[in-house]
């Protein structure tokens, strides 16, 4: 955990120290080519306030994305700008219109939408800080994909009324390097087994390689990662590593595991019913489960990346 962590953490404070000052640009030039700067203000265009897309768990709302665009643009047009909000009052307006029984009256959901958008104040200009990193915006990614029209190659997500800060991703790094600092202590004061009272003592395997990700692609290259296809479905993928690692111990919340004598390799596919993007591995044991690691990327053709040593193996 603490390596993830201090990655996470590191990757901000880099984002956060070089986009420092807030830059405007008019939204017919975002959309020709967007800024470096990752702390923007953006004038001139219309939200899609009909065609919203939302992130939420079981059924409520928990984050509301729109799309802006050019005016006179289509809805179908391919989105570039994309905002996002977690505001609370926001999420409850939005939730009133989405709860009126079990169809959605289109009424009552355009009114709501408005509404929120006059809350926010994002009808024809929005500020706030892009979302950094390959990881986070692959993570965002599966909330787009509730989005009606297709996003650019290139689509930057804003975190409405948002700032840079130093402060979480410095508290991130710095409790990332305190769990690797305890780790080593713990290991370094581990004691040898008793040679009396013979007690079975529960076997914790060592982690045999950082946290990893499994990506479908066709090539190795991280400028690519957040554009990766997705894996399958829940069904497929699990599927697929049984066909080549065996039978799967399925264990709660979309995680399964597989192993043998001194080695495990445990998956993370997410809680998302339809569609799995990425798939967490945790290998832990001997070198059993790194060779079963690899032997599944080569059988399946998709790729393991490693984002706390950002390479692929």
């Amino acid at each position: 955990m603490g390596g993830p962590l201090l990655a996470h953490g590191a990757e901000g404070l880099y984002y956060a120290s070089r986009n420092l000052q807030l830059v405007t640009v008019a939204c017919d030039r975002f959309m020709q080519a967007a800024p470096e700067a990752r702390w923007l203000r953006v004038t001139g265009c219309d939200i899609d306030y009909t065609h919203p897309a939302f992130n939420g768990s079981g059924d409520r709302v928990s984050e509301l994305f729109f799309a802006m665009r050019l005016r006179g643009a289509t809805a179908t047009a391919p989105a570039s700008l994309i905002v996002a909000t977690r505001d609370p009052r926001a999420l409850e307006i939005a939730q009133q219109g989405v709860s009126n029984g079990s169809s959605v009256d289109e009424e009552a959901f355009t009114v709501a939408m408005l509404r929120v958008v006059d809350l926010l104040r994002a009808a024809r200009e929005v500020d706030g800080y892009a979302r950094n990193g390959f990881v986070e915006r692959a993570l965002t990614r599966r909330a787009l994909a509730g989005f009606s029209a297709p996003l650019a190659s290139d689509a930057v997500v804003l975190d409405l009324h948002a700032q840079p800060s130093l402060v979480r991703p410095g508290i991130e790094a710095a409790a990332g390097l305190l769990l690797l600092g305890a780790t080593a202590l713990r290991r370094r004061r581990k004691e040898p087994a008793a040679v009396v009272a013979p007690e079975r003592v529960p076997i914790v395997l060592e982690r045999g390689l950082p946290p990893a990700m499994l990506l479908n692609l066709q090539t190795p290259d991280i400028s690519q990662i957040e554009y990766a296809p997705p894996l399958g479905n829940p069904q497929e993928v699990a599927w697929r590593i049984s066909s080549v690692l065996g039978p799967l111990a399925e264990e709660a919340d979309g995680r399964f595991s597989v192993g043998g004598d001194g080695w495990r390799l445990g998956f993370d596919l997410g809680r998302d019913d339809e569609t799995v993007w990425t798939v967490a591995v945790e290998a832990r044991g001997s070198d059993v489960a790194v060779a079963a690691l690899d032997t599944l990327a080569r059988e399946t053709g998709w790729c393991v990346f490693v984002p706390r040593l950002g390479t692929f193996r």
